[in-house]
Formats: structure tokens, C-alpha cells, sequence
């Protein structure tokens, strides 16, 4: 038996000013469809998705598909590594 959280739709919260979210021109609201070559299904997989695209301290620059106003549109999102 696996326990998991309550299921959440792939939407974007709040988008820091002048972080790597808004520098790709992503916005709060937006319905994250695919990253890269994933489907992106829940927000549980888009959080680890996000945390995955940074290998060996690198970020790993990828397409976003998102939908917006109802249009769907492609953005390419360079994660910013940020350590605390």
C-alpha cells in the first residue's frame, strides 16, 4: 500500500520577480503540460521534475509546454541553481 498526497493540477504559483521562472517568461497560472520530453501529470511531478533538471550543479536548459488563456505555448526554461 503507498500512501500519496492529495492530487493538484500542474499549475505555477507564484512566479519570483527576476528568477529563472520569469526570465523564461513563465507566469503564475500557467498549466504545465509537458517538460521536455516528459507529460507532465500532477503537481508532485512537476516539483520533481523541476528539482531533476539540474545534473552534476548544472542546470539543464528545456522546453516548457504550458497553456495559457487557453493558447498553448513553448518555453524554454533555464533553471537557476540556487543553493541555501
Amino acid at each position: 500500500i503507498g500512501l500519496m498526497g492529495p492530487w493538484t493540477q500542474p499549475v505555477l504559483g507564484e512566479v519570483m520577480q527576476g528568477g529563472a521562472a520569469e526570465r523564461a517568461g513563465l507566469k503564475e497560472g500557467d498549466l504545465v503540460l509537458r517538460i521536455g520530453s516528459t507529460e507532465v501529470v500532477d503537481g508532485q511531478q512537476l516539483r520533481e521534475l523541476i528539482r531533476a533538471s539540474v545534473r552534476d550543479g548544472q542546470p539543464l536548459e528545456q522546453p516548457w509546454r504550458i497553456t495559457r488563456g487557453g493558447q498553448n505555448l513553448t518555453v524554454d526554461v533555464r533553471p537557476e541553481v540556487v543553493q541555501e
